[in-house]
């Protein structure tokens, strides 16, 4: 009926491109790829096995570019300065590589339909399978469905073979290259269900809800729209609720034969000659539902079974919520009625050691860590996401703004917006569409303007219940000006259904004033950025101490409280985590930024517990730097905490209290340092309700503790942690870690170092600052 089969498994690869005799009929004749690796003869028995998500770019070595195109010194200028991609990128190898995969194709399949699925490849790939030619898909970043019934040889061996290209850029940031997300083979029935669509709103004081349902049905021909009732087609449809029972059900006649059965209906339905299939829409009403939240994420199933003549033929489903949000112009974001401040976070998509091939596993320690943070919103900062991960939002309780890699209504990219909603629709995590990010070059143009009314129109049609944005920017990147006029931008802001604008949050009190009724949030804000335990910067190692009073000191709590006015829906800060490329501000040898509350591999950094005082909503007390400084230094001591008091005490000695006033830190100033014991006590209503202790570490008495961290299904992550013989973090006495092979296939492990060269691969790893991360799959 149907079969959904993993295609994550025995694929060859090849670095580099293959410069090799090609048949001269190839684009000329069809099926003509005989020769060269898209021929089913070749012999790639030297390439290497691997397993997707994969991401050949990652493997390699970064190098330093040969060409000077900075400065003197080691920071990269302006973004729109730069003149190549590769530092930006994080100085890999960005290359070309080919994938060939064998696989059998049952007798039993020939009269269905199959399609190959790639969640993500990077980029620019061409797909050939038993030396025909399929298609070619510029995209890296959106989900590609390629029907393979015509081309696939049944009852044989087939052979796969793909190309991609992953030097050119779509991004100031790493982009990774290969087949980095999951792939599937898809099997149906020629009478099958496709694009459904669902979306449950409560009504009636939430007593109620309203479940709109809609796709395309193939297969079934023009008979169904002739009233023919010896054609007998029903859509049976359930919705499952997430204790597994059946809460409604309902029955459409395809066919237009109201006598099928007593609760049958006559849905409404267009037939698409153009694909062959018919168009359908329905509702269901549901009594009393159980509405989704990021406290409590309840998910409802839809199920879909397609019956001709009394025979089941195939059977879709998906998942969905039932919830209410709302953008309002004065009350800023609400969930089911209620105000909820959006506290998000942008996030590319790569991860400490395995770089862009990011398992669903690892995405949902991911969201964990955020939501341990406080964290209730994610940006996909800058591209459409996968179906993997909204899925795990949907299920932990993250809302979603899904973006769009590029303003533009050109033909191809029309269709990677279209292709990105049809995957976030269904999602109640996804409250948002956004349609680009920071077109400073074309933002307050008039073709601009017509772009995204072009667009937002198509959005619409596709899902005509989310709001659109976009992250505008008030910079004129020609001039490198900051525009203080918002006119400038009206062109674009005032066809948006939510103003997005990132950044310059000083002017945000003037456009609620020239715009008043008009949504607002901010797409983007910046954080306090620094390397993890890193207290005085080192430009060689490109480390960044947090404690440095540079123009972005503090930025982050700075910004935090400008969104804080009621009418700001909320903000998503740059970036939840660290991630490869986009080094700023410092260039090579640093392969990863260092803007993220958490380094690569999710370990807080300090100034992730200023946003878990006042997002996370319970007890929080940190202070830095620590006690392992060089005695006798004249130092700032700061604390972040949620406590209406704090109070300092060095050895025995207490150096004050101070009162935290809301979203704020402290600071003691002018402290000199000593080795010891630091108590960090906070008090509510004057009586102690948190402390913590930080202790100078005893280097002689290191000893690397391997705690498990995270397991879901068979794969692992472990916490390596140097600590001495009180459990005190070692921060200057780092060890290498042989990674033992009966932990099982090393799928990466990395330190959060943003120089650390050492591959994710390379069988072991070294902590930085006394923490390092391996990822794991057991055999």
């Amino acid at each position: 009926m149907q079969e959904l089969i993993n295609f994550n498994t025995n694929w060859k690869f090849h670095f580099g491109d293959i410069v090799s005799v090609r048949n001269r009929w190839a684009l000329a004749k069809s099926g003509s790829f005989n020769q060269g690796p898209e021929s089913k003869d070749y012999d790639d028995s030297s390439w290497r096995e691997v397993t997707l998500p994969h991401d050949f770019v990652f493997e390699t070595k970064p190098y330093a570019y040969a060409e000077k195109e900075f400065d003197k010194d080691n920071t990269i200028p302006a973004m729109e300065d730069v003149n190549n991609i590769h530092t930006t990128s994080g100085s890999f190898d960005k290359n070309v590589g080919w994938y060939r995969k064998h696989f059998f194709i049952p007798e039993e399949y020939l009269g269905k339909k199959l399609y190959l699925i790639f969640d993500g490849i990077y980029r620019d790939s061409y797909f050939y399978l038993n030396e025909f030619f399929l298609e070619h898909e510029p995209s890296g970043y959106c989900k590609i469905v390629i029907d393979i019934t015509d081309t696939a040889a049944y009852g044989e061996n087939n052979v796969l073979a793909i190309r991609c290209d992953a030097r050119q850029a779509e991004g100031w940031f790493y982009e990774g290259g290969g087949i980095y997300r999951n792939a599937y083979l898809k099997v149906v029935e020629k009478e099958h269900v496709e694009d459904l669509f669902v979306y449950g709103q409560p009504e009636d004081n939430f007593k109620r809800a309203e479940v709109a349902i809609s796709g395309r049905i193939f297969g079934t021909g023009e008979l169904c729209g002739r009233n023919n009732h010896a054609y007998k087609a029903l859509l049976c449809i359930e919705i499952i609720d997430s204790k597994g029972e059946l809460v409604n059900k309902s029955n459409l006649s395809l066919a237009g034969d109201e006598s099928i059965s007593d609760d049958s209906k006559i849905m409404e339905r267009a037939y698409l000659s153009d694909i062959g299939a018919y168009e359908f829409k329905t509702k269901i009403i549901l009594d009393e539902p159980r509405l989704w939240s990021v406290d409590r994420p309840e998910l409802y199933r839809l199920i879909c079974r397609l019956e001709i003549c009394g025979e089941v033929r195939n059977v879709a489903e998906t998942s969905f919520g039932i919830r209410f949000a709302r953008f309002d112009n004065n009350e800023g974001f609400l969930l089911n009625g209620e105000r909820l401040k959006i506290k998000g976070v942008c996030c590319h998509q790569n991860h400490g050691g395995l770089g862009n091939a990011v398992p669903p596993e690892v995405m949902r320690y991911r969201i964990k860590k955020l939501k341990e943070m406080g964290a209730n919103g994610y940006r996909g900062a800058h591209y459409p996401l996968s179906e993997d991960f909204l899925d795990i939002c949907d299920q932990e309780g993250m809302l979603v703004m899904l973006e769009t890699r590029l303003l533009s209504s050109a033909r191809a990219d029309m269709h990677e917006l279209e292709r990105m909603v049809k995957v976030g629709r269904n999602h109640p995590s996804v409250i948002i569409y956004s349609i680009g990010n920071e077109e400073a070059q074309s933002q307050a143009t008039r073709q601009g303007a017509r772009i995204a009314a072009t667009m937002i129109d198509y959005v619409k049609r596709l899902d005509p219940y989310r709001p659109v944005t976009m992250a505008l920017l008030m910079l004129d990147m020609k001039t490198n000006e900051v525009i203080t006029d918002y006119k400038v931008l009206e062109g674009i802001s005032r066809q948006l259904d939510v103003a997005g604008y990132n950044y310059h949050s000083d002017l945000y009190e003037k456009f609620h004033k020239e715009y008043p009724d008009q949504p607002f949030i901010s797409t983007e804000m910046g954080t306090f950025k620094s390397t993890r335990g890193c207290y005085e910067t080192d430009k060689e190692k490109c480390h960044l101490a947090i404690n440095e009073k540079k123009p972005y000191y503090m930025y982050g709590a700075e910004r935090w409280r400008d969104c804080k006015p009621d009418w700001v829906s909320g903000l998503f800060i740059w970036t939840g985590f660290d991630y490869y490329g986009e080094p700023t501000p410092f260039a090579w040898p640093a392969i990863s930024s260092q803007f993220g509350a958490m380094d690569l591999c999710g370990n807080p950094k300090d100034f992730y517990y200023f946003y878990k005082s006042w997002w996370a909503g319970e007890d929080v007390i940190h202070a830095y730097p620590d006690m392992n400084q060089e005695p006798g230094k004249v130092l700032d001591y700061y604390v972040f905490s949620n406590a209406e008091e704090v109070e300092i005490v060095l050895n025995g000695k207490s150096l004050g209290k101070k009162k935290m006033l809301k979203d704020d830190y402290l600071v003691w100033e002018n402290v000199v340092s000593e080795s010891g014991r630091m108590e960090i006590i906070g008090y509510r209503n004057g009586a102690e309700c948190m402390r913590k202790v930080n202790e100078t570490a005893e280097t002689l008495s290191a000893r690397l503790v391997v705690t498990e961290d995270y397991r879901e299904n068979d794969l692992v992550i472990r916490k390596l942690e140097l600590s001495d013989k009180n459990g005190n973090l070692v921060i200057n006495a780092d060890v290498r870690f042989d990674i033992p092979s009966e932990w099982g296939t090393l799928l990466g492990a990395s330190n959060g170092d943003p120089s650390d060269h050492t591959g994710g691969k390379a069988g072991f790893v070294s902590t930085f600052h006394g923490l390092a991360q391996v990822i794991t799959r057991e055999d």
